[in-house]
């Protein structure tokens, strides 16, 4: 399903503790589910559109760079497929990307609030200027390395994490050289797309925008 979001205008005052609060409960009346991830409305191309965020709970509200799009976030095996067209040919290539992250939000002084074994935050990850010992938002520039999993306090030893780097070695371990893995490490592989299975949306897009020259996400 397409994830939950929710605009932030910058005429929201995150100063005011009365926004902060009012925006939290449009998002829990939303139906949102912690963590969040905050892009900028800034168009890409420019410096600031790199510039993001997750939210680990309502406090990193009041973190918030507006105007942005607050999304749920949703574990994508820490990969992510950029996929290039030019006319007719398509290219795409996998690239890593942000964790897989516990559902739930984290308690404001660094600790899970959903009843998982508590654990201090790693030291912060800072890619730009951000207030000073927050624990509940973690800045992060896209057009550099993201950050890992401990950088948001979770260690690998969390029974409730899914590990792809944990999952990868195994294949390696019991796999081998045989280009089909175990049966239950068989998702791994179904996590990098190819230019087939990209084809359909390529194709819409070029339809809808009448481009011939472009790029996404997936």
């Amino acid at each position: 399903r397409t994830p939950n979001y929710y605009v932030v205008h910058d005429d929201v005052d995150l100063e005011c503790e009365c926004s902060v609060s009012s925006l939290g409960n449009k998002i829990d009346r939303a139906g949102f589910g912690y963590p969040l991830i905050a892009k900028p409305l800034t168009a890409a191309g420019t410096k600031s559109s790199h510039h993001m965020g997750i939210v680990l709970n309502r406090d990193g509200l009041r973190r918030l760079k507006t105007p942005c799009l607050l999304q749920e976030y949703t574990n994508h095996g820490e990969i992510l497929n950029k996929v290039y067209v030019l006319g007719d040919s398509v290219w795409s290539f996998s690239r890593p990307s942000l964790p897989n992250l516990p559902a739930g939000e984290f308690a404001s002084d660094g600790k899970m609030s959903s009843g998982r074994d508590e654990r201090q935050f790693a030291k912060s990850y800072v890619e730009f200027e951000r207030p000073k010992g927050s624990r509940c938002y973690v800045e992060f520039n896209s057009q550099k390395p993201y950050p890992s999993l401990e950088d948001f306090g979770v260690g690998p030893a969390d029974p409730e994490i899914d590990l792809p780097s944990k999952k990868r070695q195994r294949v390696n371990d019991v796999a081998g050289d045989s280009s089909e893995p175990p049966e239950e490490l068989s998702d791994l592989t179904r996590r990098y797309v190819t230019t087939d299975e990209m084809q359909p949306v390529t194709n819409a897009l070029r339809e809808a925008f009448g481009l011939e020259l472009f790029g996404y996400d997936v």
